[in-house]
């Protein structure tokens, strides 16, 4: 199993998720990650690395080389400007961040199957 496919399984585990879900989201081909996961493939298209990168708010760096450098600062301060945003004061409990970001995919899931319901009929 690639590292690649190591952090994006974290980081869907780390947000309550399941892979199938993320690729569903993203539109990234669920294909493509099983055979990342194999071992048929080595990596995945850069395109598909900044849509997942993106999902979950992590730079690209961090997908490919596990590197948090920039990614660790980028999200301290999008963490900090969420919170402001969302309670007025950047002092708040992360857990609480955590909670805010678990309810959000709760209703971006709902979202969609919403959309595919509706399109079905």
């Amino acid at each position: 199993m690639s590292e690649l496919y190591n952090r994006i399984e974290k980081l869907c585990k780390e947000n309550g998720i399941n892979v199938t879900v993320m690729c569903k989201e993203t539109g990234a081909s669920r294909g493509s990650l099983t055979d990342l996961k194999s071992g048929r493939k080595k990596s995945l298209s850069t395109e598909t690395i900044s849509k997942i990168a993106d999902y979950f708010n992590v730079t690209t760096d961090y997908l490919i080389s596990g590197s948090k450098e920039n990614s660790v600062s980028v999200s301290a301060n999008i963490d900090d400007s969420i919170k402001f945003a969302l309670f007025g004061d950047a002092d708040v409990d992360d857990e609480v961040l955590d909670d805010v970001r678990r309810y959000a995919l709760i209703a971006r899931q709902m979202r969609e199957e919403k959309k595919r319901k509706s399109n079905k009929e």
